[in-house]
């Protein structure tokens, strides 16, 4: 039998995350195999726990998979000291407290890097060395708004959609940790690494942010979609197809000969790919109508025969039981965890990665941090 070490064996990282950005961090180094010690706040824990009291709720579930939990009050001297002896054994810490308050305890990035030179210390925030900023309270929606996401992505009269912001920033954080963790195998120093929600959300926004770089234009809702060529049609029977067209020439002709509208390809509106992209609007209307009479089904079957990007919009629950679920293993079992219907897979697979773990009861390590910094047995 071979056996395959975790990507991130060996690495030990301290996270005292709270809500989704600094924790999505966190679990994305748990799912590398890293150890993961979560560091809550005695009362209560994580925030997240409390929104479904007396079980694990979904939230906190999402964000939190395959750690360790400390119970430690950081305002207690004891506690503080006790998080002080597992930062100077850690190889990262994640942290998104405000930068006050890190001071004030004593575990800000100067003062661990005294006694630890090979942290990598990873500050999340919301935004970052903003003075202008300094002390706003910055949740995923203040995110998205002030950086343009909001004006781009949805009707900014009612915010919509996933946590973006956060998790973006928490992606960045994580990919920034890894790349710390690499130059230090270099040079055997630590660094300091930052991720702030605005400055994420920007990165992820560099193809809008580019386009009025270049153009001077104003990006909206529909300016990738119109460059993009992407559509999405109620069909006879309610479901709803996208299509992605995109910018080659064969994918705009096969499809209108694939519903039969070849009468599109000499209109003056619709001749090249710059005139569809003016005339976006127009064009999706003139395709509306052409939608509503077949099924979902029948559309797609006429668009796969001539290789034309489409697929159904499909709901979250049909997605986790549809082949393709089965087939990319979408949700894996907990190893200890049986009664749970798993978990969702990390965005990256490697040979090593372990098996998920169930999310921990809070405190459930404090007899456990007594060992590792060699206190005794747990």
């Amino acid at each position: 039998m071979t056996f395959v070490t975790a990507p991130l064996d060996g690495i030990v990282v301290v996270e005292a995350g709270r809500f989704i950005s600094a924790p999505l961090a966190g679990m994305i180094l748990a799912d590398f195999g890293a150890t993961v010690i979560k560091i809550e706040a005695p009362d209560g824990g994580d925030p997240f726990r409390a929104w479904r009291p007396n079980e694990l709720s979904p939230r906190f579930v999402a964000v939190n998979r395959t750690k360790r939990s400390l119970a430690l009050d950081l305002r207690d001297a004891d506690d503080l000291q006790a998080a002080r002896r597992l930062l100077d054994k850690a190889d990262v810490f994640i942290h998104n407290f405000r930068q006050d308050f890190i001071e004030t305890v004593g575990l800000d990035h100067e003062a661990l890097s005294r006694t630890n030179r090979r942290l990598v210390y990873c500050e999340v925030s919301g935004s970052g060395n903003a003075a202008s900023l300094a002390g706003t309270p910055m949740y995923d929606a203040i995110g998205q708004a002030l950086s343009g996401l909001t004006a781009v992505t949805a009707d900014p009269t009612q915010p919509a959609g996933p946590s973006m912001s956060d998790s973006v920033t928490g992606y960045s954080a994580a990919m920034g940790i890894l790349a710390a963790l690499n130059r230090r195998h270099v040079t055997g120093n630590g660094s300091l690494v930052r991720a702030s929600m605005i400055s994420s959300s920007v990165s992820f926004l560099s193809e809008l942010y580019t386009y009025f770089l270049v153009t001077g234009e104003r990006p909206d809702a529909l300016t990738r979609v119109r460059q993009s060529q992407s559509f999405s049609f109620r069909c006879s029977d309610g479901g709803m197809i996208s299509i992605h067209l995109s910018t080659p020439k064969k994918f705009w002709e096969a499809f209108t000969g694939a519903i039969n509208r070849v009468d599109l390809r000499p209109d003056k509106r619709f001749t090249s790919y710059t005139d569809r992209v003016d005339n976006y609007l127009a064009l999706r209307d003139e395709l509306t109508g052409e939608f509503l009479t077949k099924p979902a089904q029948v559309w797609l079957k006429i668009l796969r025969e001539v290789d034309v990007p489409c697929a159904e919009i499909t709901q979250i629950p049909e997605v986790l039981s549809s082949q393709i679920a089965e087939e990319l293993d979408l949700l894996r079992p907990y190893a200890d965890w049986p009664e749970s219907p798993g978990s969702v897979l990390p965005a990256v697979e490697m040979s090593g990665m372990p098996q998920p773990r169930k999310p921990p009861e809070l405190g459930a390590d404090n007899a456990w941090l007594r060992t590792f910094l060699g206190e005794g047995e747990a």
